[in-house]
């Protein structure tokens, strides 16, 4: 079982190499075909193609037993269930597009070169790294030969190896295809040139600048009719998505006073339990929120919160129970002792892989007496240490204070002298321990908190679902604002896009997307069990992908049209002028200097972002003024460029290479695939289904 492990890790390996997700078990031509589900409801469509449900789904299960067998130390929350289902849509969409094009352009992986991948003379690296012998560290291609033989006996095997098959196969077409994209992009000479002059060419330049907001918009008149006109000729501008606004009412469920009453009453019959116990650290453990804490703290380390009397205290003394932030607490000496607040120290490890604790320990045995011997630390940590970070440094670990390491290794460190060298063991294998500086001593302190944070009871649950369920049944689209406002509660609002699986900024708000989806403008819903409140909500508008509706953007397009009035206006008092002073006269405005003015640096000293001021100053000689003033993102300007600083001869083959890396790195990067889903019609159904 251990090649089954070996395949089902190399398996993802390979699909992050591709993009990052899961693909779900596929019979390939060494297999032979697998069966797919025809479905009628579809989590996606991409230009009319579907993405079964059904599909969908046995691909999320597949992906997700591969996550908790691969990672099985992992929580499999709900925001990794939502990032497997993320990944699997992502890599369902990537094929849909790219199979197309491969189809287009001839793109395939035929049986034979499958055949070499996997038992040729050139073995895929993942095949190669799952059957090379570690003992030997050699690759044998007929372990693969006699493993493929054996999955008809072993149906887990066999699942197992068409995933990883299939995940081998996508590789190779994508390297096809990437490479096919990257054959077609030359750099050439002058687009190398141009980049140097974009780069390396700066203008230093005098302009006036009349700034929009120089003139308050209340001063600007402009009618119905303007403002209509604008927003015609601008609608590319008022291009939105498809969402739905919200506003939301929470009821925030928060402890009452009985509920704190409660936890005080709770802390006065723990005290003398705590006082009398034998067993510090079980008692802790079961009944306090914080748990047991073997730390010793200095004066200069003790955490904020902790009674520093007790450092005149002797261990077994105990403070009253407490208020601090929003728990009660009570804190107990345990412990004084004297020592470092850290330590510098050295370490070697030899690790548990691939041999048993009993090895590490003679290995660690033998490295020791080379020391003894006189062979330095740093030498022995270099070139034998499994820690490779530290290694390269000569075991150096830095310095590192009480409780950063895990116990045995914290308590060696902490009760060796400088010089000194321990053997210990960890569950990180065997270590040598070399302590090579410390602070100096200091009293330091063990404490106990038992503490309890007061959470809400059965009964605030319950007022908090009675207030929210009445506003709920009492409240219309029409008096919504009215009760808000009469009863003074909060008021939040959210947009919620397309896709989106929750409210953004409240965690756990699913069941509120789901109710969106069915709901019409001006619905007002039952209460929402959320983290930590209950939840009205109201769909305030729908908005549709496409060209936003004028009144919904009339504040913006007053706005831009007022701001584009401005310009007129600043442009028409400039004009004529035969020099800058002359402008700045003319508006009210001063003359300014900037340099180091580029193409690829479209800003101005003083001014701010101004691309296509640049852009007109790129086509300026020295000496030259623009002719009619420059509308500008932040206002007008009037330009001379007072010197011209051209760059050397370039390096073109630099920048050649520079300009291919470039190339390489978005094909790389996946924007060809980008590029690919841009341009097709793709709906998401996903907020329908899950």
């Amino acid at each position: 079982m251990a090649i089954i492990g070996k395949i089902r890790e190399r398996s993802t390996l390979v699909l992050i190499l591709i993009g990052g997700a899961i693909v779900a078990f596929v019979m390939t031509d060494l297999i032979g075909s697998g069966a797919s589900f025809s479905q009628t409801r579809n989590v996606a469509e991409v230009d009319g193609i579907g993405i079964g449900a059904q599909e969908f789904q046995n691909q999320v299960q597949t992906a997700t037993e591969n996550f908790q067998t691969n990672q099985p130390e992992q929580p499999l929350d709900d925001k990794t269930r939502d990032a497997i289902r993320q990944q699997v849509y992502d890599q369902m969409l990537n094929q849909v597009v790219l199979d197309r094009e491969f189809e287009e352009l001839g793109i395939e992986v035929t049986t034979k070169e499958l055949f070499d991948m996997v038992q040729g003379n050139n073995p895929h690296p993942q095949v190669r790294q799952a059957f090379t012998n570690p003992e030997t560290g050699q690759f044998n291609s007929t372990d693969v030969v006699r493993f493929i033989q054996t999955l008809d006996q072993n149906p887990e095997a066999k699942g197992q190896w068409v995933s990883f098959e299939q995940a081998l196969k996508s590789d190779r077409e994508i390297q096809k295809y990437n490479t096919l994209i990257l054959k077609g992009l030359y750099a050439t000479s002058f687009a190398a040139q141009q980049k140097n002059l974009a780069s390396a060419k700066t203008f230093t330049v005098k302009y006036v600048l009349k700034r929009y907001n120089d003139v308050s918009d209340t001063a600007i008149a402009i009618s119905e009719s303007e403002l209509k006109d604008y927003y015609k000729s601008h609608q590319e501008d008022y291009i939105q998505e498809e969402s739905k606004k919200i506003e939301y009412v929470p009821f925030t469920i928060a402890p009452s006073e009985s509920d704190i009453a409660l936890v005080r009453k709770w802390a006065n019959e723990m005290y003398q339990d705590l006082k009398n116990t034998k067993n510090d650290s079980l008692f802790l453990v079961n009944n306090s929120d914080q748990g047991y804490d073997p730390k010793y703290y200095s004066k200069k380390t003790i955490p904020s919160g902790y009674d520093t009397s007790l450092f005149a205290q002797e261990p077994g003394f105990i403070t009253l129970p407490f208020e601090i932030s929003s728990e009660t607490r009570i804190q107990k000496l345990l412990d004084k002792k004297i020592g470092p607040d850290s330590v510098k120290a050295q370490h070697i490890l030899i690790a548990l892989q691939n041999r048993t604790i009993e090895e590490a320990s003679l290995i660690a045995d033998s490295l020791l007496a080379l020391i003894n011997n006189g062979q330095t630390f740093d030498t022995i940590a270099k070139t034998n240490s499994d820690d490779i970070a530290s290694g390269k440094e000569g075991g150096d670990l830095g310095w590192f204070v009480e409780g950063a390491m895990v116990k045995p290794f914290n308590d060696a460190a902490f009760t060796s002298s400088i010089g000194e060298i321990r053997k210990i063991e960890t569950q990180f294998g065997v270590h040598l321990i070399k302590v090579t500086d410390r602070t100096e001593d200091v009293l330091k302190i063990q404490v106990g908190a038992l503490s309890r944070i007061p959470e809400p009871g059965k009964e605030t649950f319950a007022t908090a679902f009675q207030d929210a369920n009445g506003f709920s049944i009492n409240v219309s689209d029409t008096d919504w604002d009215d009760l808000i406002n009469e009863n003074n509660y909060i008021r939040r609002a959210a947009i919620v896009s397309e896709g989106d699986r929750e409210v953004r900024g409240v965690e756990g708000s699913r069941s509120i997307v789901n109710w969106l989806n069915d709901a019409e403008e001006g619905a007002v819903s039952e209460p929402f069990d959320i983290k930590d409140a209950y939840v009205v909500a109201k769909l305030v508008e729908v908005n549709k992908e496409g060209v936003a509706p004028f009144e919904k953007v009339r504040a913006r397009v007053e706005y831009e049209a007022k701001r584009d009035k401005k310009a007129q206006q600043f442009i028409e008092q400039m004009k004529g002028s035969q020099n800058l002073a002359d402008a700045a006269d003319k508006v009210g405005s001063q003359v300014m200097d900037a340099s180091n003015v580029s193409f690829d640096n479209p800003s101005l000293a003083g001014a701010g972002n101004e691309p296509e001021v640049v852009a007109k100053i790129s086509t300026l000689g020295q000496g030259q003024m623009t002719a009619t003033p420059v509308k500008g993102t932040n206002g007008v300007f009037m330009v001379l460029v007072t010197a011209v600083n051209e760059p050397g001869d370039a390096n073109v083959s630099s920048f050649k290479a520079s300009l291919q890396s470039g190339y390489q790195s978005r094909v790389n990067n996946r924007q060809a695939i980008e590029a690919l889903k841009d341009r097709s019609t793709i709906k998401d159904n996903r907020a329908k289904f899950f």
